[in-house]
């Protein structure tokens, strides 16, 4: 902080020397230098003074804060300061104490009045447009602490999202497990509708690898946690689940989970004539999915919010132009059938069948 307002001094001396020694050498040019030095040192020296008085007082004190009538009085001070030690310097300083006539002595009353004016307006002009560079660049790097200090919030904020997504999954599913672990002796298929919600609930958490994607084992992990929770929740569900796939396939993370929940979120699969079927399988290097579900009008169980554009994204990220999705949403049905082609099965790859 030091460093840099003593830095910020030495820049304005160096210019202010630069100033001096310039217009020493336009004045000086035909009559000698030594003869215009003492004069446009003090004449300078006097103007810097104004200067300063204006860009740091003035301006930031009275204009910036709106007291104008303080401003108008204190630059008329100026005024009378520039116009006086002028004056005294010019007829009272230079002949009485160091025995030399100044060169605007022969000066008129009007002639001086105009030359004095001149460097009054001058430097208070000087003045005014350093001030607004000034605040001009304390705005600007106001604006950019404003900026960092939301961007730095908003990473804050995020961040503590995230930990919370972490943390509260983690305590569920943990105090879940507990639970199972507690009943399962006396209630052995409730036992097990909790694990299966523990199942599903882990999938939610799985990390993708570097390549975005999951083993498809665990997404069908997910799959038949939710059957498992629904024919629990409703003895009577008619779900025709089947799945014939090969092993050791990746796949992005909630792609038939998030529509195998959509199904039985919005699908009536209470009555026997209306079964939700879901069936996921390979063929010929290709992956099939295929759900279809006929619409209920019952209350809506809350999902994992997961929407189709999400899906889409997730989709043409990973497999660009080697998959096809057909939705068919009717009044009465809804159906979704998903191939992605080459999903890099190989031959000496087991199947197996559920």
């Amino acid at each position: 902080m030091i460093a840099g307002k003593l830095k910020i001094v030495l820049v304005h001396i160096c210019v202010w020397l630069l100033y001096i020694a310039f217009a020493i050498l336009v004045y000086g040019y035909d009559v000698g230098l030594q003869n215009v030095l003492y004069e446009t040192v003090v004449s300078f020296c006097i103007s810097a003074s104004v200067f300063y008085l204006h860009a740091y007082y003035l301006l930031p004190v009275l204009a910036e804060k709106r007291k104008y009538l303080l401003y108008v009085i204190g630059m008329l001070v100026t005024v009378l300061y520039n116009f006086g030690i002028r004056y005294l310097f010019a007829f009272c300083i230079d002949p009485v104490l160091l025995n030399r006539s100044s060169s605007i002595a022969g000066y008129s009353i009007v002639k001086l009045v105009l030359v004095f004016s001149w460097y009054w307006f001058t430097f208070a002009l000087f003045s005014l447009g350093y001030w607004l560079a000034r605040r001009l660049v304390r705005v600007e790097k106001e604006a950019r602490r404003k900026e960092f200090t939301e961007a730095e919030r908003a990473r804050l904020q995020l961040e503590n999202a995230a930990l919370r997504a972490q943390i509260n999954p983690h305590f569920f599913v943990n105090t879940m497990n507990a639970f199972r672990v507690e009943v399962a002796p006396m209630l052995p298929e409730t036992a097990k509708g909790i694990e299966a919600m523990i199942l599903f609930m882990r999938s939610s958490m799985m990390r993708p690898d570097g390549n975005g994607t999951i083993a498809l084992d665990e997404e069908v992990a997910a799959i038949e946690s939710l059957i498992t929770i629904y024919q629990r929740r409703f003895p009577n569900a008619n779900i025709r689940y089947h799945k014939e796939i090969e092993e050791d396939l990746r796949i992005v993370p909630h792609i038939f989970a998030a529509f195998v929940e959509n199904a039985f979120k919005h699908g009536s699969f209470t009555r026997r004539e209306k079964p939700l079927t879901i069936e996921l399988r390979t063929e010929d290097n290709d992956l099939l999915f295929h759900v279809h579900n006929w619409k209920s009008r019952r209350i809506k169980d809350d999902s994992r919010g997961i929407g189709l554009n999400y899906i889409r994204r997730q989709l043409e990220d990973a497999f660009a132009g080697r998959y096809e999705l057909k939705i068919e949403d009717k009044d009465s049905d809804y159906t979704v059938s998903l191939k992605i082609k080459n999903i890099g099965c190989n031959e000496n790859k087991l199947l197996y069948t559920g």
